[in-house]
C-alpha cells in the first residue's frame, strides 16, 4: 500500500487507516470536490468507489499518495499515478489550509520520484489562471535544467461517447498504429511535441513498453492501456490520437483518460485531420462505453475539434513536464520545494 504519511508528529495513525472514504471526506471539505465537479462525476461514481480502494492498495511504482492528517482528518494531500512506463502524473494536490503541510507533501513525492530508477519524467496538469501551479512552475523551472523542461497549454474539450458517437462520419480512413519502434510516428510526434515530451509519452523506441505497463496494472486488478489512431494524407502520416483508457477517473477531470490530438505541422488539410481524429477518438471511447470522452487540442484546432463531435467547455490545461537529472534524481525540485 502506497500512502505515506509525511507529518512527523503524527506517531499514532498508520497508513492502513486510511481508506477512500477519508480521502473523498478531505477532498470533500477542501472543496476540491464542488457542487460542479460532483455534477460530472455523476455517471462514474459507482466506477470511483469500487476502483480507488484498489488504486489505494497498488505499490508505489504504480501510484502514490502523500498526506498529512491530524488524528484520522486528511489535512494535505497530492498523489500520483504512472501514466507510461517513464512518466508519473502528479495530481490532486489538496489542502484544508494547511500550505505548510502541503510542502511536505511535495518533498515527500518528490523523494518517491528519486528512488525509483525507471520515472525518467514528472507531470502535472493545471489551469492555466491557478496561481498556486503557476508559482510552483515557476519555482521548479528556476532551479531546474531548462532543457529537461516543457510548458504547455491546450483546449480542454469533452463529450458523452456514447450518445455522439453513433450521429458522426469519419471522412477519411482512421487506423491503428504500433507505438514501438514506428519511425513515422516518432517523427510526427518528434515533430509536434519536441523530443522531451515525444520520450516521456513512450512513442518511438523499443524500451517504452507499453504492453508491459498494462500487463502490470492488469495484475492489479486495475485496467489501464493507450492507443495510437492514424489519419494520412498524400501517403504520409498526417495525424495521430493518442486514446488513453482507464477503467475508472483517476483523475477527476478525466485526464487518466484523456485523448490527444498531434498533427505534424506540414501535414495539409489539418481541420479535416483533425476532425477525424476526434470522432475516431471518440468511437473508440463509446466501444469501452465509456460515458465522459475528454479531450486535448491545440488552440488553433479546437474548431476542428468541435466540429468531430465534442463540445468546447471555456477551459484549458497546462502540462508542465520536467526530466530526471540523472543519479540525483529530482534534486532542483527538492530545492524548489523547500
Amino acid at each position: 500500500m502506497a500512502v505515506f504519511i509525511t507529518n512527523g508528529e503524527n506517531t499514532t495513525q498508520s497508513q492502513h487507516d486510511v481508506d477512500f472514504a477519508a480521502i473523498w471526506e478531505h477532498y470533500r471539505l477542501a472543496r476540491f470536490l464542488y457542487p460542479a465537479k460532483l455534477e460530472r462525476l455523476r455517471p462514474v461514481m459507482d466506477r470511483i468507489s469500487k476502483g480507488w480502494p484498489a488504486l489505494l492498495a497498488a505499490p508505489a511504482d504504480i501510484f502514490h499518495m502523500h498526506l498529512a492528517r491530524r488524528e484520522k482528518m486528511i489535512l494535505s494531500s497530492v498523489c500520483a499515478f504512472r501514466d507510461t512506463e517513464d512518466t508519473y502524473v502528479i495530481q490532486h494536490a489538496v489542502s484544508q489550509g494547511q500550505p505548510q503541510h502541503m510542502i511536505e507533501c511535495l518533498l515527500s513525492i518528490t523523494s518517491t520520484a528519486s528512488r525509483d530508477p525507471n520515472a525518467r519524467f514528472v507531470s502535472m496538469y493545471f489551469r492555466p489562471e491557478s496561481r498556486w501551479p503557476v508559482r510552483l512552475v515557476r519555482a521548479v523551472r528556476e532551479s531546474h535544467p531548462p532543457e529537461l523542461t516543457s510548458l504547455t497549454t491546450r483546449e480542454y474539450l469533452t463529450c458523452d461517447p456514447r450518445s455522439a458517437a453513433a450521429t458522426l462520419l469519419v471522412r477519411s480512413p482512421v487506423e491503428e498504429l504500433e507505438v514501438e519502434a514506428n519511425p513515422e510516428l516518432s517523427s510526427l510526434a518528434v515533430a509536434a511535441l519536441g523530443s522531451l515530451r515525444a520520450t516521456a509519452a513512450g512513442i518511438g523506441a523499443s524500451e517504452h513498453n507499453l504492453k508491459r505497463l498494462t500487463e502490470r496494472y492488469s495484475s492489479l486488478g486495475l485496467f489501464r492501456e493507450r492507443k495510437a489512431l492514424g489519419v494520412t494524407r498524400d501517403g504520409a502520416l498526417a495525424g495521430i490520437a493518442l486514446s488513453h483508457a482507464s477503467g475508472f477517473p483517476m483523475n477527476f477531470s478525466f485526464l487518466c483518460g484523456r485523448k490527444e490530438i498531434l498533427v505534424h505541422p506540414e501535414a495539409p488539410d489539418r481541420a479535416n485531420v483533425v476532425r477525424d481524429l476526434a470522432c475516431a477518438a471518440m468511437r473508440e471511447a463509446a466501444l469501452r462505453k465509456e460515458p465522459v470522452c475528454a479531450l486535448l487540442v491545440d488552440p488553433k484546432d479546437m474548431p476542428a475539434a468541435v466540429a468531430g463531435g465534442f463540445s468546447a467547455t471555456g477551459k484549458q490545461y497546462s502540462n508542465f513536464l520536467w526530466g530526471r537529472e540523472g543519479e540525483k534524481g529530482y534534486e532542483s525540485t527538492t530545492i524548489a520545494f523547500e
